[in-house]
């Protein structure tokens, strides 16, 4: 059975078995990885009541770990994969799924296809070095953190996921000390605080466009295009509305919203679906929308520039490159949130799956809805796309003159309330997220002493400046583009710089191998695949960097 650590007052070893394949060690075969155990259990009640000591084939000690991912600890709230499955999609598909649209009108529908594709695949990479980057930092610290048993020498850790919560931050501080701890915070910082105040923006234009649409004498509210002071009024009272109930969110664990996470999942499919629904009708009544310089009518020269206008959607256009790969990066980042989000899914194992499924699926959304929206609303596409269901009157295919029908005030409701109550979900995720980073800043007595507090203040910080920033300035296409360049130091350095420096302190320290974690897999887990992705995300954000300067000469 090999080493086990001897019995005493304190501890009785209990035994189990399990196979680790050694010829296999990127679990291409098996993506099980596991190792021979015992299982050293304590007489008393506390908080460690149950440790497992891993040893490899030849008997040497190598882990000491809690129990096995597919057990419950104790005291831990948790939930199943489909729930998993939900939280992330909810995620992944926020505010940025509704810039899309507009970036690839802006860029070319070809490019916009092309970039989605690239980026589905580069996240769910990325994602991947997050997993291994938690599951390394979790089997380091049970070596040799506080709770290690012996001073940890002659173990190599087996580096899983329990029920502790590995934050972005704490696992660039495990790997890269003080360094990786300000950057890790100063990044994520800035892009959580960009993604807080993008939803007040989204969020308030939406519900004041629907609420003044009930007002006969205000009708139509945009508020990036020339708003009205009652808009205005609707915009900033929305905005409070927002600030009451995402800050009473934000202070309440991901596991307490699970019901409600569960509910505005399946609502955003519905609100989807509808969107390409009424789209699908009205192209085959009337085809696209004519261009902004043009009505509605049937004379041939405004046939033929909207024919014109709707084949140059699909031609390549890289003025618009710089705002469709930040808009791609913003939509696409959920790293941040995966800690939050998969730590409590009780089957471990599962946790990659989720994130394929989860990134997947999002793609096929950002896909639709970027292609249908961008081919039909022409040069009308609006910077927040729901905005243009604002004109929806359910004749001539659904965008005609005249006055809204009944069912047409339905399907806009229920489509307007779609970003409404997308938010509404989404925000306290990433204020949480966000404050799982913030409440580093205190001081670590303080946040032992007083956890409550450090947890409310860090949570109400994180949750409370976007909506007072979303209040005074809401133009997306700045927020977008802001928060995009930060996002690629998410998705791509940040992981893998840590990845690789992870792998090297921990073969260094415990010996080859011992950075093996069970979601290691041959096609993403090497050096040349984390340094390829590294030099794309490199290359696409100095392209966007480069873009966005042009741009602002130009203007």
């Amino acid at each position: 059975m090999g080493n086990k650590i001897s019995s005493s007052s304190h501890y009785e070893p209990l035994t189990f078995e399990a196979v680790y394949n050694d010829d296999d060690p990127y679990g291409s075969k098996d993506s099980h990885n596991s190792y021979t155990t015992s299982v050293v259990a304590s007489n008393n009640n506390d908080d460690h009541a149950q440790l497992q000591v891993y040893t490899d084939t030849s008997g040497d000690e190598i882990l000491l770990s809690e129990p096995s991912p597919r057990d419950k600890v104790a005291g831990k709230a948790s939930y199943g994969t489909i729930a998993g499955f939900a939280v992330i999609i909810n995620c992944i598909i926020g505010t940025g799924v509704f810039g899309l649209p507009y970036a690839f009108w802006e860029a070319g529908i070809p490019f916009g296809i092309i970039l989605t594709v690239i980026m589905f695949v580069l996240t769910f990479v990325s994602c991947c070095w997050v997993l291994e980057l938690m599951a390394r930092a979790q089997g380091y610290q049970r070596v040799t953190g506080d709770h290690a048993i012996g001073d940890g020498s002659g173990r190599k850790p087996l580096n899983n996921l329990v029920y502790e919560k590995f934050d972005y931050t704490k696992c660039c501080q495990t790997f890269a000390g003080l360094p990786g701890k300000i950057v890790s915070e100063i990044v994520m910082t800035f892009y959580c605080y960009g993604c807080l105040w993008a939803s007040v923006s989204v969020f308030a234009s939406s519900l004041s466009s629907l609420v003044l649409e009930f007002v006969p004498s205000e009708g139509h509210c945009d508020i990036y295009k020339d708003p009205s002071s009652a808009c205005q009024g609707a915009y900033y009272a929305s905005a409070v509305f927002f600030g009451i109930c995402v800050v009473t969110m934000s202070l309440l664990d991901v596991t307490q919203q699970i019901k409600v996470q569960m509910f505005l999942t399946g609502y955003r499919f519905v609100g989807f679906a509808l969107m390409l629904v009424t789209i699908f009708v009205a192209l085959g009544v009337a085809g696209p929308l004519p261009p902004p310089s043009y009505s509605a009518s049937t004379s041939s020269a405004s046939v033929e520039v909207a024919s014109f206008q709707a084949s140059d959607a699909w031609g390549f256009h890289p003025s618009g490159f710089a705002i469709l790969v930040t808009s791609a990066a913003y939509a696409y980042t959920v790293h941040y949130n995966m800690p939050d989000a998969l730590t409590p899914v009780r089957n471990k194992y599962t946790l990659r799956q989720i994130m394929l499924a989860g990134l997947f699926t999002s793609m096929l959304f950002f896909l639709l809805m970027g292609i249908v929206c961008a081919y039909f609303f022409n040069g009308l596409t609006d910077p927040l796309v729901i905005l243009n269901w604002a004109s929806y009157t359910g004749l001539n295919g659904g965008w005609g003159e005249g006055t809204r029908t009944w069912y047409a005030w339905i399907i806009y409701t229920i489509i307007t309330l779609y970003p409404i109550l997308n938010l509404i979900s989404v925000y306290p995720l990433i204020a949480i997220s966000l404050a799982s980073n913030l409440i580093h800043l205190f001081p670590k007595s303080f946040t032992e002493k007083r956890a409550r507090i450090a947890n409310y203040t860090s949570r109400i910080a994180a949750a409370l400046p976007p909506i007072i920033a979303g209040t005074a300035f809401g133009d997306l296409d700045v927020i977008f583009t802001f928060t995009g360049l930060f996002a690629f130091f998410i998705q791509f350095f940040i992981p893998a710089v840590m990845w690789e420096l992870s792998r090297r302190k921990m073969e260094k320290q415990f010996g080859k191998g011992a950075a093996i974690s069970i979601y290691t897999s041959k096609w993403t887990s090497n050096s040349v695949s984390v340094w390829v992705g590294f030099t794309l995300g490199v290359l696409a954000f100095s392209a966007a960097i480069l873009n966005v300067v042009n741009g602002f000469v130009k203007s």
